[in-house]
């Protein structure tokens, strides 16, 4: 992989792959495989935002690890990743005075 990448500029990625033995897509496989998560602030999102929504990823970054970082591209990182936390639906309580409005207007008096 590393003379691949040096020679390069020089050669086609086709000649370079038939010295080395190996097909071109096998060398594109590999260098898809590099694309694994070797950032370190991408490292950090992801350990932290396991329980946490991404506003309070970034708040927690600044906070603890001193990184600046955008909310939206901790949104992006988290979205790659599929650590998106899941949002429920708060249920809307009904209060008695609600009800009692309302069996008011059907009974008349």
């Amino acid at each position: 992989m590393k003379m691949i990448k040096e020679w390069q500029s020089i050669f086609t990625i086709a000649e370079l792959c038939s010295i080395c033995n190996i097909s071109c897509a096998t060398y594109y496989r590999w260098k898809k495989q590099e694309k694994t998560v070797t950032n370190h602030e991408e490292k950090t999102v992801i350990e932290i935002c396991q329980h946490h929504k991404y506003r309070r990823v970034t708040a927690c970054l600044l906070a603890q690890f001193n990184i600046v970082m955008n909310h939206k591209k901790v949104l992006r990182i988290m979205r790659k990743y599929n650590v998106l936390s899941r949002v429920r639906k708060k249920k809307k309580a009904l209060s008695q005075a609600c009800l009692v409005q309302e069996t008011a207007m059907i009974m008349p008096s």
